[in-house]
């Protein structure tokens, strides 16, 4: 193995070159070989949090520049993409309040967040572990903390090891994936896109803005937004054979149901993306139905009232008059009477907001190596 040389007050220690951390974690694994229980990888993403939070508050508070807090958010989603596992080797038996475990996470998120600045962390620091990544920070705090933000066990391997499972009726208790876009805490009211609350998000940014974020993980600048702009009114044209398929429904079918079929029917006309290996296919798949779920919502009321289609043009006057645009709020059942339409409707209408989420799940869920297909155990009770 190839070492280089890292100095702390104590002097020179030799750490493995193809690693993250520096001397203090180095120190703790020669001076702590106590067991073999690693610190959880719940804890260290659980730090990663931590360390992003506040790198950013820093920042807010003119206490590190935009650079190096930048760089720290990207090195902890190195972390917290998995991308980093095997650079928290220390075992769960510490001295002190957590002190190394603290020190572990900041040298690896500065090494990281150097080689984000293009810098090489064999030869210089360009985010430091204490002054940067720890600023305003003690072990007293951040242990626990990131205990807090841990609270989670995993017992993926629970079958496994012990040959039992567990019960819990509606997954209550249970998470089935991991996932860095959205974040709900319906206790407190708590709603986060790609860490932006939804405040924000409703108050100073679009219904399309939004859908940029959540696919891409940034709010797009002004050029981008309007290039996903054209694009979207682009796709958002259907297939003359589409509109035969809806006129086939009775008048009296729910628009769920006219809905449902199309979305489905869409695989048949744009069959050639469908490789869902090919991450600019599942790009192209995402805003093409993006696009064309308002198109099939609108045919499909317009079906059901029994009147004539008419294809997207969002400089309508009707819409323009009445303020009617993408970001309004269509989650309200009671602007949704107030706009007068019928309740069979609403289903299909928040279907448009809410398309986008899903979609950016699934194609985060096709990109987890750790996903699986589920297959939910009962407890059965029969003779």
């Amino acid at each position: 193995m190839n070492y280089r040389t890292e100095k702390d007050t104590m002097g020179e220690v030799n750490v493995p070159l193809d690693k993250y951390w520096a001397a203090q974690t180095q120190r703790s694994i020669e001076n702590f070989k106590i067991g073999n229980e690693k610190m959880p990888l719940e804890v260290v993403y659980g730090f990663a949090h931590l360390k992003k939070a506040c790198a950013l508050v820093n920042h807010d508070l003119g206490r590190l520049n935009a650079d190096k807090s930048s760089a720290i958010v990207k090195a902890c989603g190195s972390v917290l993409a998995g991308e980093l596992d095997d650079n928290f080797p220390l075992v769960v038996w510490q001295t002190g309040s957590g002190t190394q475990s603290n020190m572990n996470m900041n040298e690896v998120v500065a090494n990281r967040a150097t080689e984000i600045l293009d810098g090489d962390f064999h030869k210089e620091n360009l985010v430091h572990p204490n002054d940067d990544v720890n600023k305003g920070q003690s072990s007293n705090d951040t242990y626990p903390t990131a205990m807090r933000i841990a609270e989670v066990v995993d017992i993926s391997s629970f079958y496994k090891e012990t040959g039992m499972f567990t019960f819990d009726v509606g997954y209550t208790s249970t998470a089935s994936c991991k996932s860095n876009i959205t974040f709900v805490d319906g206790e407190k009211g708590e709603l986060r896109y790609r860490g932006i609350a939804i405040e924000e998000l409703a108050n100073n940014h679009s219904y399309l803005e939004s859908c940029y974020l959540l696919l891409n993980g940034d709010l797009p600048t002004p050029e981008q937004l309007l290039d996903f702009d054209l694009e979207l009114r682009h796709r958002s044209f259907i297939d003359e054979n589409l509109h035969h398929l809806i006129q086939s429904f009775p008048d009296s079918a729910h628009p769920m149901s006219i809905l449902a079929s199309g979305v489905s029917a869409l695989s048949s006309f744009y069959y050639e993306h469908l490789d869902m290996a090919n991450e600019q296919e599942c790009q192209d798949m995402a805003r093409r139905i993006i696009a064309k779920i308002p198109t099939l919502a609108a045919f499909a009321y317009r079906k059901s009232l029994g009147i004539p289609f008419i294809y997207p043009d969002l400089n309508d006057e009707y819409f323009i008059k009445r303020n009617l645009y993408p970001n309004i709020d269509f989650y309200s059942g009671v602007i949704l009477t107030a706009l007068k339409i019928e309740r069979p409707m609403f289903t299909a209408i928040f279907v448009i907001g809410r398309t986008v989420g899903w979609i950016t799940q699934l194609m985060e869920f096709r990109n987890d190596p750790s996903s699986k297909i589920a297959r939910p155990r009962q407890l059965y009770l029969g003779e």
